[in-house]
C-alpha cells in the first residue's frame, strides 16, 4: 500500500520536521506499507532520504531575520493564499495518487491565533487533500493532530465532515480528543495516541559525543532553555514584553549555578517562527558572561543531542519538550496555544511543570526547576517509560488503522 502523508512540515521549523520523520519512521514498520511519500508546506512531494537530508540540514531560512514580525505575518497571508491556489492545482485524483492519504499531525486548527485571513485560508489548504481523496473514494485518516482553538464555523463543519468520513482521527492528546467528540466527531472515529515525535530515535553516545563536542558542551552541565517570537493572541507588546523578562530573570539566576544554553530550534518559515529574534534579545543583556552561551544554527539531529545532553530543558516550544523527553531529559513546558502542551505534559505526568505563556513569572519557573533538579534521576526514569508506552500505543493503533485502510482500498 502506498501512503502520501500530508499537511506539513518545514525544514526551518524543526518541531514540524521531527513530527515528519516520526511519522515516517513509526508507519514505515508496518509490512503493509511499501511507500511513503511526504508533501511539505511549500508543495514538495519528498521521499524518506530527501527527509533525513534536511533534518540533518542547520541553514535557518534566509529571509526570516530581515522581515520584521508584522512583515512577517502579512507576508504570511500571502503565502497562505499561494499555497492554497497551488494546491487546487495539484489536486489527488484516482488512478494518479496514491492508494490511502494520510493527514500527519501538528496543531491542526490555530485560526484563535492568527488572522481571520489565515485562519481559514489555512484550514481550507490542510482539508484540501483530504476533501480531494474523499471526493475520490480514496481512503484517509488523521494522525496525531491537536485541535483548537477553532477556526472559522465553515471550515470547523468541513473538519468535522471530513473527520466523520475518515478511517480515524487519531490525535495526540486528551484534550483534543474530548474537543472533537464535543464537536459531533463520533466517538468510535477518535483515539488518542502521543505525539508523532515520540518516534524518532534518541542520539546514540558517538553522535551525541560528536555533537556536543562541536558545541563546546559538557554532557548534563548545562540547562537548554527555548524561546520563541509572539504570534497572533500572545503578540501584544506588555505580553511579550512581561515573557522575556521572565526569561530573562531565569536565565540570569541559573547561569551563577551551571552554563544556559539558549536554542534556536526554529527559524522559519515565517519571521513568526524565526525564534532568533527573542534569544537575541535574552542575550544581549548576558553579552561577556561565559555562562551563557546562543546557538542559532542547528540540524534537527543537531537539537535532539543538545537536548539529550542537557540536565533538562525549558521549553517554550513543544518539540523542544518531546525532544528532550525521547531522550529521557526532563523538561518545564511554557504553553503558548491551545491545550497542546498541558495534553502532551499529562501523557508524561509532567502536568505540573508546564505553565501559561500569559501567567510567566521568574519565580514559577526557579521554583519549578528546583523540584525538578532535586529528582530528576527519578524524573527521567518515569520519563523513559511514559515514552515508551506512548510508542506500543502509537504501534498498535498504527496496525489497526493500516488494516482498516487495507480492507478499505481492497474493496
Amino acid at each position: 500500500m502506498d501512503v502520501l502523508v500530508v499537511n506539513g512540515w518545514s525544514r526551518f521549523n524543526r518541531g514540524d520536521l521531527a513530527i515528519a520523520l516520526g511519522t515516517v519512521a513509526l508507519w514505515r514498520g508496518n509490512p503493509g506499507i511499501r511507500r511513503i511519500l511526504i508533501r511539505s508546506m511549500d508543495g514538495r512531494t519528498v521521499s524518506l532520504s530527501q527527509l533525513h537530508e534536511d533534518a540533518s540540514d542547520p541553514s535557518p531560512w534566509p529571509e526570516a531575520s530581515s522581515a520584521t514580525p508584522l512583515q512577517g505575518r502579512l507576508l504570511e497571508d500571502v503565502r497562505t493564499v499561494a499555497s492554497w491556489a497551488r494546491g487546487r492545482g495539484s489536486r489527488i485524483r484516482r488512478g494518479s495518487a496514491p492508494d490511502v492519504v494520510l493527514s500527519m499531525g501538528g496543531h491542526y486548527l490555530k485560526a484563535g491565533s492568527t488572522s481571520p485571513l489565515r485562519g481559514e485560508l489555512r484550514m481550507r489548504r490542510l482539508l484540501s487533500p483530504l476533501r480531494d481523496a474523499y471526493s475520490n473514494d480514496i481512503p484517509f485518516a488523521f494522525w496525531g493532530h491537536s485541535v483548537g482553538p477553532f477556526a472559522t464555523p465553515a471550515a470547523t463543519r468541513e473538519l468535522v465532515q471530513l473527520a466523520n468520513a475518515s478511517m480515524s482521527f487519531a490525535c495526540r492528546e486528551r484534550f483534543s480528543a474530548a474537543a472533537l467528540e464535543g464537536l459531533g466527531v463520533w466517538p468510535g472515529k477518535v483515539e488518542m495516541i502521543g505525539d508523532p515525535a515520540f518516534h524518532i530515535e534518541a542520539p546514540g553516545p558517538r553522535a551525541l559525543t560528536g555533537c556536543l563536542d562541536h558545541f563546546g558542551l559538557r554532557r548534563k552541565d548545562y540547562i537548554a532553555v527555548t524561546v520563541r517570537q509572539p504570534e497572533g493572541r500572545i503578540s501584544r507588546p506588555e505580553v511579550y514584553r512581561r515573557y522575556l523578562t521572565a526569561i530573562s530573570e531565569f536565565v540570569r539566576q541559573k547561569s551563577k549555578e551551571t552554563q544556559v544554553v539558549l536554542v534556536a530550534q526554529c527559524t522559519g518559515p515565517t519571521a513568526d517562527e524565526d525564534d532568533r529574534r527573542s534569544i537575541r534579545a535574552i542575550a544581549a543583556q548576558f553579552e561577556g558572561n561565559p555562562a551563557v552561551r546562543a546557538l542559532e544554527t542547528l540540524s534537527l539531529f543537531d537539537v535532539l543531542s543538545v537536548y539529550a545532553g542537557a540536565s533538562y530543558v525549558l521549553a517554550t516550544r513543544l518539540h523542544s519538550a518531546i525532544l528532550a523527553f525521547v531522550s529521557g531529559t526532563p523538561a518545564i513546558g511554557i504553553s503558548y496555544s491551545g491545550m497542546k502542551t498541558p495534553g502532551v505534559f499529562d501523557q508524561l505526568g509532567m502536568l505540573d511543570y508546564v505553565c501559561k505563556y500569559s501567567e510567566l513569572d521568574a519565580s514559577w519557573m526557579l521554583e519549578r526547576s528546583a523540584a525538578l533538579e532535586s529528582s530528576l534521576r527519578a524524573l527521567s526514569e518515569s520519563i523513559c517509560a511514559g515514552v515508551e508506552a506512548t510508542k506500543a500505543t502509537g504501534i498498535e493503533l498504527r496496525d489497526w488503522t493500516v488494516s482498516r485502510l487495507s480492507n478499505s482500498v481492497a474493496s
